[in-house]
C-alpha cells in the first residue's frame, strides 16, 4: 500500500475509532427528529422513518421563551417529498410519467454511502442494477446520497447546516438534507455487495473499498459502535439523506488556489480582503444600482460573512478548497427580499450543456440578473471534528456583516444561556452532550468577539444589498448592536 494511502487510511481509521466513543441522546424506538415526512415496511417488517429537523425562529424562539420554528420553505418541501418518497427497496419499473428508483452503491471519494438513482425510462430495473450499479458515474439521475457518520462524514453536520443557515436568514445555497433510518439486515445486503464492487470498480486498495469494508464490519458487530450509527436496539442503521444539486462549480473567487495551503489561500482572495475591510461600504466607491456587478459583489460579501459564522460555529474541517457556486438568476423585490431561480441547462446538438435560452429570455425580460450564488455543497466533515477556521482565528477578522447574520448570533447566544438552543440540537439534530458543549463555546466567542468589534466601531453591518440600493434603511451598527 502506499504511501499517501496509508496515511489517508489511518486518518480514516482514526476518525471512525473516534466515533465509537460517541453516542447520541436515546431515540425512543420509531422516533425521529423533527416532523416525519414518510415511512417504509423493509422486507424484515422493520419500519424506516425519513424526517426534516427544524430550524428555530430565534426572533420567537427568545420573545415567548417557547420553541417557535420557521416554517419549510416551499422549495424545501418539494424536495422532502423527493427525497423523503424514495424506497430503497422499490420494485416498480420505470414508466413516462412515474418513474421507479434503484439503489447503488457510492465508489468515489470517501464515504460508503448508499445513492438512489431514476431508472430511465426503457432500462429495466434488472439491467439498471447489472450494468449501471458497478459503475461510479451512472445513467439517470441522482435522487439522493445515503450517508451515515463514518469516514470524515458526520449526520448531525450534514443536518445542521442547512438549519443553521435558515437561522441566519443566509443567502448561501445549502443542500436540504433530511434524516433516513434503514433496516440493517437489509443494508448490510448493500455492503457486502458495495465492498465486492468497489473492490473490482477501484481496486483493493482503494479509500472507498476500504470504508466499504469497514462499514460492512460495523453492520456485521453494530454493538461495537453504539449509537453514532445505529438505533432501535440495532436494528436499525441511520444517517442523512442528501439531495443532489447538479450543475455546481468550484467558486475558485472565494476559495483561492486549491492546490498548495489552502487556509493561506483563502485569506488572500479578494473576497476575502473585501469581507475584512477596514472601510465602510459606503467608501468604496459603488454605484447604489441594482446592476450585476454591485449584486454580485454585495452577494459575496454577505456569503463570506455567513460561511466563515457557519463554519466557525459548527467546526468545519474540509472547507477550504471546497466552496462552490451555481448560476442563479436573482431578482430584488419591492421589500429588499431577493427572488431566486436555478439556472436551467440543457444539452445542445453536440451533446454540450448550455444556457436554456427559453428560461434566459423569460427572466431577463422580467427584470432578473444572473450571479453566481455560493453553494456549500459538501457539509458532512463538523460540529465534531477539527475546526479549522478556528484554528486559523478568521472570525476574529471579520468587519463586515448582515445585520441578520449579526442578530442570529446574538440571538443564538442568547438561547444558549437559557438552555433552549442545548435542547433544540439534541432533539433535531441529534447532537451529543459534547457537541453541544463544542458548538456552544464556539457560538460565545462569536458573539462576544462581534459585539465588541462592533461597538468599539470596527465592525460594520453594511453587508447587505437592499440598505445599500435603498430598499432598506441604513443601520447604524453601533446602535443595532447595543440593544442585542
Amino acid at each position: 500500500m502506499n504511501t499517501a494511502l496509508s496515511r489517508n487510511l489511518w486518518l480514516v481509521v482514526t476518525l471512525v475509532a473516534r466515533s465509537t466513543l460517541l453516542a447520541y441522546p436515546a431515540f425512543a424506538d420509531g422516533e425521529a427528529p423533527g416532523e416525519v415526512q414518510g415511512s417504509f415496511d423493509s422486507p424484515n417488517a422493520i419500519t424506516e422513518s425519513c424526517s426534516l429537523p427544524r430550524s428555530l425562529n430565534l426572533d420567537e424562539t427568545r420573545a415567548t421563551k417557547t420553541p417557535t420554528y420557521v416554517p419549510f420553505r416551499a422549495s424545501d418541501v418539494k424536495t422532502a417529498k423527493k427525497i423523503c418518497h424514495a424506497d430503497f427497496y422499490d420494485t416498480r419499473e420505470s414508466v413516462e410519467g412515474e418513474k421507479a428508483a434503484a439503489t447503488c452503491p457510492k465508489l468515489n471519494s470517501t464515504n460508503p454511502g448508499l445513492m438512489i438513482h431514476e431508472i430511465p425510462v426503457g432500462m429495466t430495473r434488472e439491467a439498471y442494477v447489472r450494468n449501471e450499479c458497478p459503475k461510479p458515474k451512472r445513467a439517470g439521475d441522482l435522487i439522493a446520497k445515503f450517508k451515515q457518520s463514518i469516514s470524515c462524514s458526520y449526520t448531525p453536520s450534514i443536518l445542521s447546516y442547512p438549519r443553521m443557515a435558515e437561522m441566519m436568514k443566509s443567502e448561501i445555497e445549502l443542500p436540504f438534507t433530511a434524516y433516513r433510518s434503514m433496516d440493517l439486515k437489509e443494508h448490510l445486503k448493500f455492503a457486502t455487495d458495495a465492498k465486492a464492487i468497489a473492490a473490482r470498480v477501484a481496486g483493493p486498495d482503494d479509500l472507498i473499498t476500504q470504508t466499504w469494508g469497514m462499514l460492512y464490519r460495523s453492520d456485521l458487530n453494530p454493538s461495537r459502535y453504539g449509537t453514532t450509527l445505529y438505533r432501535d436496539n440495532f436494528t436499525q442503521i441511520y444517517g442523512a439523506l442528501v439531495p443532489d444539486l447538479k450543475n455546481d462549480e468550484i467558486y475558485y473567487e472565494a476559495n483561492g488556489a486549491t492546490k498548495g495551503d489552502r487556509v493561506a489561500n483563502f485569506q488572500v482572495t479578494k473576497a476575502f480582503a473585501a469581507v475584512t475591510s477596514a472601510t465602510p461600504v459606503s467608501a468604496w466607491g459603488m454605484a447604489k444600482d441594482v446592476s450585476g456587478e454591485v449584486v454580485q459583489k454585495m452577494l459575496l460579501l454577505r456569503e463570506m460573512g455567513d460561511l466563515i459564522i457557519l463554519d466557525t460555529l459548527l467546526n468545519q474541517q474540509d472547507r477550504f478548497g471546497n466552496l462552490h457556486y451555481r448560476n442563479h438568476y436573482v431578482k430584488m423585490n419591492d421589500d429588499g427580499s431577493l427572488d431566486w431561480k436555478v439556472m436551467k441547462l440543457v444539452k445542445d446538438a453536440k451533446g454540450k450543456k448550455v444556457t436554456d435560452a427559453a428560461q434566459a429570455a423569460e427572466l431577463k425580460a422580467k427584470g432578473y440578473l444572473v450571479v453566481r450564488r455560493m453553494l456549500l455543497a459538501d457539509n458532512d466533515c463538523g460540529v465534531a471534528k477539527e475546526n479549522k477556521m478556528a484554528a486559523a482565528k478568521i472570525a476574529q477578522r471579520l468587519t463586515h456583516l448582515h445585520p441578520d447574520s449579526y442578530a442570529a448570533v446574538q440571538n443564538m447566544q442568547k438561547l444558549s444561556e437559557s438552555g433552549m438552543l442545548a435542547t433544540y440540537l439534541k432533539s433535531d439534530l441529534l447532537f451529543t452532550p459534547a457537541d453541544v458543549k463544542s458548538v456552544q463555546a464556539n457560538l460565545a466567542s462569536m458573539a462576544a468577539t462581534f459585539k465588541k468589534k462592533c461597538l468599539d466601531g470596527t465592525l460594520y453591518l453594511d453587508a447587505d444589498l437592499a440598505q445599500w440600493v435603498g430598499k432598506k434603511p441604513t443601520v447604524n451598527s453601533k446602535a443595532f448592536c447595543a440593544a442585542l
